[in-house]
């Protein structure tokens, strides 16, 4: 697991398309990129949880463990590919992590580009809770004050010894802006990353909260556009009915 409730928002069908939260939502978020004329750009990013691994299956903290995808997680990278192909991103970017940059060559093969990672798309540290059931720390007391701090809202340091969100957000958000810098206007990056960190930087850069979002399903997707605005969250949560 990625640190996220089981399940997702409730998907409306788009016609002749995946299913997901097709609801437009608008934020602030960094400033836009600005060209030379002094016109903001307009970019589509599109933001892909990994497939599932055994330890999603078992409910177990993953954290930067390097963890496979499992052969339900394979599958469904090779079943929502060819719908992330058709949006026709101009660069495929993902984390260095396993699980991640083999969803994302599954996307990058049927478009004919390699993939570039990138280990600021990492998902966020757990500390001493990687590797661990989830179920096993509901019962630890060690950590009753942080899980009950996690419910609450609050955003306290995962594991004892892991990040915050807010640590989280600031390397990844850096790593996707970046990358952002190099598509032409008009165009779309695709970045396979993590449930958890994914989650949290869209809601921060929408002024959200991790749970008026909703969790985001392995191989699923955000669809957002970036222009003078800010960011624009066109989808969530989008991916292949059943997977």
């Amino acid at each position: 697991m990625e640190g996220l409730p089981r399940g997702g928002p409730a998907a409306a069908r788009a016609p002749g398309g995946p299913r997901g939260d097709r609801r437009p939502v608008r934020g602030r978020g960094p400033a836009p990129v600005v060209a030379a004329a002094g016109r903001s750009v307009t970019r589509t990013l599109l933001l892909q949880r990994h497939g599932r691994t055994a330890d999603n299956a078992a409910g177990r903290y993953q954290g930067q463990a390097d963890t496979p995808l499992d052969r339900t997680g394979r599958e469904q990278a090779r079943r929502a590919a060819p719908l992330l192909a058709g949006l026709r991103p101009d660069a495929v970017v993902s984390s260095d992590l396993a699980r991640a940059s083999a969803t994302a060559r599954e996307v990058g093969d049927l478009l004919g580009v390699g993939v570039l990672t990138d280990a600021r798309l990492r998902e966020v540290h757990m500390g001493q809770w990687q590797g661990r059931l989830r179920s096993e720390l509901a019962g630890d007391p060690r950590w009753a004050d942080t899980l009950a701090a996690l419910r609450s809202g609050e955003d306290p340091r995962r594991g004892g010894t892991g990040e915050t969100l807010a640590e989280c957000v600031v390397r990844v958000g850096e790593a996707v802006e970046e990358h952002l810098r190099g598509i032409d206007e008009g165009g779309t990056l695709l970045v396979v990353g993590h449930g958890l960190s994914t989650r949290a930087l869209v809601a921060s850069r929408l002024g959200l909260t991790q749970s008026s979002l909703g969790p985001l399903g392995n191989t699923r997707w955000a669809q957002v556009t970036i222009g003078g605005s800010g960011w624009v969250l066109d989808a969530w949560n989008v991916g292949v009915e059943g997977v």
